[in-house]
C-alpha cells in the first residue's frame, strides 16, 4: 500500500467531487447500523461509479443520502448513510408501478396527453 493510500487521498478525491450538500469531512456515523455503503482506500475503484455515474443520489422520493468521510481504527473511509422517508409508502409505489404497467391504462394516459396536445 502507498503512503497516498493510506492518506485516503482517492476517497478525499470523490468527496470532493460529489455534490451533495450533506457531506461530512472527518467525521463518521454514529453507529455502522446507519451505514448503508462503506469503502476503504482500497476499495475506491469500487466507489467512484456510484457518484461518477449518478448511481445514488442525496434525495429521492423515498430516502435521504448523507455521505461522511472519515478514520476509523483500518483507516480512511468512506460512509453513505441512508434514511427512508417517512411518507413513503411501498404499498402505494407497487400499485402505482402495477397501473403504469397495465396496457389500458397506459394507453389512455398517452391517448389524453396527445389528444391535448393536437387542440
Amino acid at each position: 500500500m502507498t503512503t497516498a493510500c493510506k492518506k485516503g487521498e482517492h476517497l478525499k478525491e470523490i468527496f470532493d467531487i460529489c455534490t451533495w450538500k450533506n457531506k461530512h469531512f472527518n467525521e463518521l456515523p454514529a453507529t455502522d447500523h446507519d451505514i448503508r455503503y462503506k469503502w476503504t482506500e482500497d476499495e475506491y475503484e469500487f466507489a467512484r461509479p456510484f457518484f461518477s455515474t449518478g448511481v445514488l443520489c442525496e434525495d429521492s422520493a423515498a430516502t435521504h443520502r448523507e455521505l461522511y468521510l472519515g478514520e476509523d481504527a483500518n483507516g480512511w473511509v468512506l460512509c453513505v448513510t441512508e434514511t427512508t422517508s417517512k411518507d413513503f409508502s411501498p404499498k402505494d409505489v407497487a400499485k402505482e408501478m402495477v397501473r403504469l404497467m397495465d396496457p389500458d391504462t397506459s394507453m389512455d394516459a398517452l391517448k389524453a396527453i396527445y389528444s391535448t396536445k393536437s387542440k
